[in-house]
């Protein structure tokens, strides 16, 4: 707090209320460096990570990304960083920093010859250098490959060929108009702008070839676990492929998935759809969420679905709670989720939540 004083000299009279020059300039220094620490603390909050068998990436909300490399089981013993980065990719052994100017950089692919001793089975991202040296709007990856969304709308992919890495031939398909990706195990999806889908790969999901006449047009939106997928249609129908054992196989309940369709969610080996008359549709591997018929009476009037890695629960207008799947060890899960959802009293309707046996957590 600054204070005033008057000196009285001779016939003079000197008012040194007003700190000197210097003094301002520092605090305003002082102030200005406080500012931009805290300022630069709030933007650098970490927001995703990715790892491989060498390495972490953390990406935060300033742009920076930081990768650590192991080294002998010791983390952090090697660094290097990043800015201006727009999002950050991984597979087993490679990571891919996808930067603000369109750029992308593949870091430590050769890894990959660790597990893969055959070079011909990997497809190198600096056979498509120029391709990803602009234009490159999202990257999409599976364990093992790669792929990229460019601005044209055209997608160039990279890593193990039999994984998605080599979509030679589909690439008359992926030229333009994709507008998005999704993976799978060793696969790939692509969704187009005209509503048709595009896949490859060696993973179940890989060969849509049974219901390519179905994926020809009218998809809106596409769903995926590891080894199945489901197409929504703008009809509100649904079509899928893939691994017969964990959803690629629907016909058990085809004429419920023919219209009315609103959302459809995965977990690991099974798929459920929510209907816009609020009723629940299930298929996959019937003990991990494939089948509710346990609690089918009580999944009326659903207003949210939410999956699990082997169950899913669903959400009622009256705040109840209905999950059903692999309740051996999701019980703890679902009793985790019905307090997040309802943090109050939860021993009662509404707020409680019903296993698949139809028995309620307490």
């Amino acid at each position: 707090m600054f204070h005033s004083t008057i000196t009285l000299a001779s016939d003079s009279v000197e008012d040194t209320s007003t700190p000197p020059s210097s003094f301002i300039q520092t605090l305003k220094t002082s102030c200005s460096n406080l500012f931009d620490k805290v300022t630069q603390t709030l933007l650098k909050e970490p927001i995703k990570s990715v790892s491989t068998l060498h390495a972490k990436a953390t990406l935060y909300t300033n742009g920076d990304l930081t990768i650590f490399y192991y080294r002998k089981i010791i983390p952090g013993t090697s660094i290097r960083s990043f800015h201006n980065v727009l999002d950050v990719s991984s597979t087993f052994h490679s990571i891919t920093v996808l930067k603000k100017d369109g750029s992308a950089v593949v870091l430590n692919e050769k890894k990959a010859l660790d597990q893969y001793t055959r070079k011909k089975d990997i497809k190198f991202s600096s056979e498509i250098k120029d391709q990803l040296s602009s234009g490159v709007k999202k990257i999409v990856s599976n364990n093992d490959a790669l792929a990229a969304i460019k601005d044209d709308g055209s997608v160039v992919t990279w890593g193990l060929k039999t994984a998605g890495g080599d979509s030679s031939l589909v690439q008359d398909r992926l030229s333009s108009g994709v507008i998005d990706i999704i993976r799978s195990h060793e696969s790939f999806i692509a969704l187009k702008d005209d509503g048709s889908v595009v896949s490859w790969g060696e993973g179940w999901t890989g060969d849509s070839s049974m219901v390519e006449d179905k994926l020809s047009s009218g998809v809106k939106e596409v769903v995926c676990n590891g080894y199945a997928c489901a197409a929504i249609k703008y009809d509100g129908s649904v079509v899928t492929w893939g691994d017969p054992d964990n959803g690629g196989d629907s016909s058990k309940v085809e004429d419920k998935l023919s219209s009315g369709v609103k959302k459809v969610i995965a977990n690991t080996f099974a798929f459920t759809a929510l209907k816009v008359d609020g009723s629940v549709v299930t298929w996959g591997d019937p003990k991990d969420g494939g089948d509710n018929s346990l609690v089918l009476d009580q999944l009326t009037d659903i207003q949210t679905i939410y999956s699990l890695s082997f169950s899913f629960i669903a959400i009622r207008k009256d705040g109840s709670i209905i999950g059903w799947g692999d309740s051996d060890w999701t019980e703890d899960l679902l009793s985790e989720k019905a307090r997040e959802l309802n943090p109050h009293d939860q021993s009662s309707t509404p707020g409680y939540i019903t296993l698949g046996s139809g028995d309620p957590i307490d």
